[in-house]
């Protein structure tokens, strides 16, 4: 069943823990039942593939290490602690928890010499590779370096931050031998490192921009891999955009993925990990998010080699914003299956939106809320607030807003979140991120208050004496905005790390207690925030984290009417996350 079909009529639930806090989760069953789950999501299925002159695709799985699949369909296991492997003209190059080893065509397995000071404190390296010249080139993402050893073990390059490196996590020699790809996925970029030249030259980008990223042309986000197709073109595994990119003189020239910037293709990935084209032209992928084993062809052909497709209908993939309806169901914008999912705290599925029969569609919706004649979604990169009723049809949409007095139409960039202030007469507070704007507009898009100059605004919610408290997400701070319209900095990163020892970083939502006090998503440091009606600043995430693991870029946050359970979108999870809330706070306070 593909996305956005059907009606699931369970979404998966997991208890975490009964004691001392009640905590479960809805959605994708990344965590081991009865632990906590602390390694990154992206080393979860498979790690590498590639293709064999013999027809064999090779690959590594974070369970079962080094494996063989045959033309026949059939799996040979070898080599159960691999954690990557790379063809070499005189066999595979394995990286292990103790060795960089090269397994010849025979069996045989020999350790490739590296020195003591490079083990120490950055082992194991996420990748290795050997040169033409049989040097070795190590990938040490803790070091944030990259090496090239000689066939004898000492090092003859290094690079680090100096070349911009932030997190390698991938290297791949050229076919050629003469030179070497460099991934970095925190830097967000591909380089090409040539050898045999001057020490002091740098690396050249083949794609994206350093220490930037992001879905448009041009942009990556967190790349895991590149790699030589036999045209000479590169391709990159744009892990976090869900693509891979085929790129030629720094264009792109193909795409297998939908995203913002690139919507030709009708793939959908799952945080793609590597992508190497094999002896017949295909691109095998191996994803490590989705743990499939992937061949792609022509024409978006798609064949599942291995691992079952978790693009379906009963789980969520990354959900963006979810929040407590009056009734106590829980609506969520289950962004990339392009849906809105109404279900019970327990997993029991009321409703999904737009519904089969509705001639309508969503597009990554940012965030959904109910509305007296339906429910309004936030369908960010169509530019919209759309109402659906209950079957999923259309009944209204809004694309832009106009001052009062003013004819002329304002068109929304990208509405990320709304509340509604008034149900009679109907009154909404509208977040535009890519616009920085804030506005108060009736059902006809009329806005007698609005506030602009924000940076990537996420989030507005209303305050008792009329203002509101906006995260101004891209200026990494909440800021509270009077009726007149006089901004100051309620919450910034200087304050965070003060009381915590971390900054605040892209803070996307918050939900506000009847208290005064504030929970706050601090997506960038991946946890959430208590802030006191008296300011006072805490993490609840040292608790939170004992309790339901790791969070990996939250989203959103919201309690229901009774302030009994919290409720947290997990994006990178693509979890949904209860707990009871008075429990939580009593422990923190302990």
């Amino acid at each position: 069943m593909g996305p956005g079909t059907g009606v699931p009529a369970l979404l998966p639930m997991e208890r975490l823990a009964e004691s001392p806090v009640t905590a479960w989760e809805l959605g994708r069953r990344l965590t081991v039942p009865g632990q906590v789950r602390r390694e990154s999501p992206d080393l979860v299925g498979f790690h590498c593939a590639f293709g064999l002159p013999t027809g064999t695709v090779a690959a590594v799985h974070r369970e079962h290490g080094l494996g063989l699949l045959t033309a026949g369909g059939r799996w040979e296991w070898r080599e159960p602690d691999a954690i990557f492997a790379s063809a070499d003209r005189n066999g595979l190059v394995l990286t292990t928890p103790r060795d960089v080893l090269l397994l010849r065509p025979d069996g045989t397995r020999v350790a490739l010499p590296v020195p003591d000071e490079v083990r120490r404190g950055a082992w194991p390296p996420a990748c290795a590779g050997v040169l033409g010249t049989g040097d070795l080139v190590l990938a040490l993402p803790r070091r944030a370096e990259v090496l090239v050893l000689t066939p004898g073990g000492r090092v003859r390059r290094r690079l680090d931050a100096a070349d911009g490196l932030e997190e390698p996590v991938g290297v791949c020699v050229d076919p050629d031998g003469a030179g070497f790809l460099v991934t970095d996925a925190r830097a967000h970029v591909v380089l090409h490192v040539p050898v045999g030249t001057r020490r002091s030259r740098r690396p050249t980008v083949v794609h994206g921009r350093t220490g930037r990223a992001g879905k448009k042309s041009g942009l990556l986000n967190a790349p895991r891999w590149a790699s030589f197709a036999q045209s000479g073109s590169v391709l990159i595994a744009d892990t976090k955009n869900n693509r891979i990119l085929d790129v030629v003189g720094g264009a792109v020239s193909r795409v297998w993925g939908r995203t913002d910037a690139y919507a030709t293709s009708t793939l959908r990935l799952w945080h793609p990990g590597t992508a190497q084209e094999g002896p017949d032209g295909t691109v095998l992928v191996a994803e490590g998010r989705g743990g499939r084993l992937l061949r792609l062809g022509a024409d978006d052909k798609l064949t599942v080699l291995a691992g079952r497709c978790d693009v379906e209908s009963t789980e969520l993939i990354q959900p963006r914003g979810a929040h407590f309806s009056p009734r106590g169901t829980v609506i969520v914008a289950d962004c990339h299956n392009d849906r809105v999912i109404e279900a019970a705290p327990t997993g029991a599925v009321s409703r999904v939106l737009p519904g089969s029969s509705a001639r309508v569609t969503l597009d990554w919706p940012r965030f959904a809320t109910s509305v007296p004649d339906g429910v309004l979604v936030a369908d960010g990169r169509q530019r919209r607030l759309l109402c659906l009723n209950r079957t999923g049809s259309p009944r209204w949409r809004l694309t832009a807003w106009r001052r009062h007095g003013d004819s002329v139409p304002v068109p929304f960039a990208d509405p990320h979140h709304v509340v509604v202030t008034s149900e009679s007469p109907l009154e909404l507070l509208v977040t535009d991120s890519e616009a920085g704007t804030v506005s108060r507009i009736d059902g006809r898009g009329v806005a007698r208050w609005w506030h602009t100059g924000l940076s990537d605004p996420h989030m507005a919610v209303p305050l008792p004496d009329g203002g509101v408290l906006v995260s101004d997400t891209g200026a990494d701070r909440l800021v509270r905005i009077s009726p007149g319209g006089r901004r100051r900095t309620w919450l910034d990163a200087e304050r965070v790390m003060d009381r915590t020892g971390t900054a605040l970083r892209q803070p996307r939502a918050m939900a506000r207690l009847r208290s005064g006090a504030v929970l706050v998503v601090d997506t960038g440091g991946h946890r959430l925030l208590f802030v006191s009606a008296r300011g006072c600043v805490r993490s609840l995430s040292p608790v939170l984290d004992d309790l339901v693991g790791s969070l990996f870029f939250p989203r959103h946050v919201d309690v229901d009417r009774d302030e009994r359970t919290l409720l947290l979108t997990d994006f990178d999870n693509s979890r949904l996350v209860f707990a009871d809330l008075p429990s939580l706070l009593e422990l923190l306070d302990a």
